[in-house]
């Protein structure tokens, strides 16, 4: 690969067996990922890797396409860099860094989005906002009566468990790992039976009414608590905005 494509193989060697280590850095395209496989394959011809040549090449071409179709989407290709040594160490760049903490806000602030619609609005209210938004009838169903299929399924959860935990059933590693597969098994059964026989009662009765769900009181909220939530999104989008743009 000559220097306008990036750095050569370092071929200084420590060890006697080929080069002591191996580092490319080029422009993140798809002609890219495929010159690092075969360069980086050339290599570990010389190093003491056997049977997981063919592995690390595999990972390395996986990581390096993702790169280069996600790291710059809808920005102009950046560098991505590949450094490779015997002791297969891994390193952390200044750009992997502020990616990282990119990546780990945007899925903080999805997650608290998630929770704060979760612990502040009932179900009934969700159902609602979506019907005045004119979101299908059937969509809604599926929601509500998924929404009612998890309290029944976490309470067949408990009870099995109970069952078997005064059976003895998690008193060694072996017989927790044994005990949890008879659950999974059981939980998923007995979900389908349960599925099953509302399919056949909802189709006898002629379903075809919106599902109902019990009216709650509305309560409002405190303005301090409106404010602190205000708060805490515009400081959210600020940080994003400044993330996004370093």
């Amino acid at each position: 690969m000559d220097s306008a494509r990036g750095p050569r193989i370092d071929h200084r060697s420590t060890n006697g067996v080929g080069s002591s280590s191996w580092a490319r850095s080029d422009v993140a395209t798809a002609e890219t990922a495929r010159h690092l496989r075969t360069t980086m394959a050339e290599w570990l011809e010389t190093q003491p890797v056997g049977d997981l040549r063919n592995d690390i090449v595999l990972a390395m071409y996986e990581a390096v396409a993702n790169s280069v179709e996600h790291a710059y989407d809808g920005a102009e290709p950046g560098p991505v860099t590949v450094t490779a040594t015997p002791d297969w160490s891994i390193g952390i760049t200044a750009d992997s860094a502020r990616r990282a903490l990119e990546v780990s806000g945007h899925a903080i602030a999805g997650t608290s989005a998630v929770l704060l619609l979760a612990v502040t609005t009932p179900m009934i209210d969700i159902l609602s906002g979506l019907r005045r938004l004119r979101v299908p009838q059937a969509c809604i169903d599926v929601a509500a009566v998924m929404y009612r299929f998890l309290f029944v399924l976490l309470s067949s959860v408990r009870t099995i468990r109970q069952s078997q935990t005064a059976r003895l059933g998690y008193s060694s590693p072996r017989k927790s790992l044994h005990s949890a597969g008879l659950l999974t098994a059981a939980v998923l059964i007995k979900s389908w039976d349960r599925a099953s026989r509302l399919e056949a009662g909802l189709a006898g009765r002629e379903f075809g009414d919106a599902v109902s769900a019990d009216p709650v009181d509305r309560q409002r909220s405190s303005p301090t608590f409106l404010v602190a939530v205000a708060a805490v999104l515009a400081a959210v989008v600020v940080l994003s905005l400044v993330g996004s743009r370093g």
